[in-house]
C-alpha cells in the first residue's frame, strides 16, 4: 500500500466521521424540535403526527450513520484498487463532498 493510498483512506475515513458527527448533532436538534412542536400541538392526534414525522427523519439520519460506519469499515479493509471506486461512491453519497483525490 502506498502513502497516497493511506492518505486517501485517512481522508475518506475523516470525511465519513465528520459527516457522522454532523448527522448525530442533527438528530439531537430534531429531538429537541420534536419536543417543542409536540408541546404546541392542539391534540393527541397532532402530537402523534409530529412524532411520526420527526421519528422518520431521525431514522433516516440513523440509517445514514450506520451506512457511514459500514463504509468506514470497508475503507479500512479495502485494497489499493478498490479505494478509487469507494471514493466515487462516497462523493456521490455525501452531497457537496470533494476529497481532492479525483473528480466525480
Amino acid at each position: 500500500m502506498t502513502t497516497q493510498d493511506n492518505n486517501l483512506k485517512d481522508r475518506l475515513t475523516k470525511k465519513l466521521e465528520a459527516q457522522t458527527d454532523h448527522w448525530s448533532q442533527r438528530i439531537e436538534k430534531l429531538r429537541t424540535e420534536a419536543e417543542t412542536e409536540k408541546t404546541k400541538a392542539k391534540d393527541d392526534q397532532a402530537q402523534a403526527e409530529i412524532e411520526r414525522d420527526f421519528n422518520a427523519r431521525i431514522r433516516e439520519l440513523e440509517n445514514n450513520i450506520d451506512e457511514a460506519k459500514r463504509r468506514t469499515r470497508e475503507i479500512e479493509a479495502a485494497s489499493d484498487t478498490a479505494l478509487d471506486e469507494m471514493e466515487r461512491h462516497i462523493e456521490d453519497w455525501i452531497p457537496g463532498s470533494q476529497t481532492g483525490h479525483s473528480k466525480t
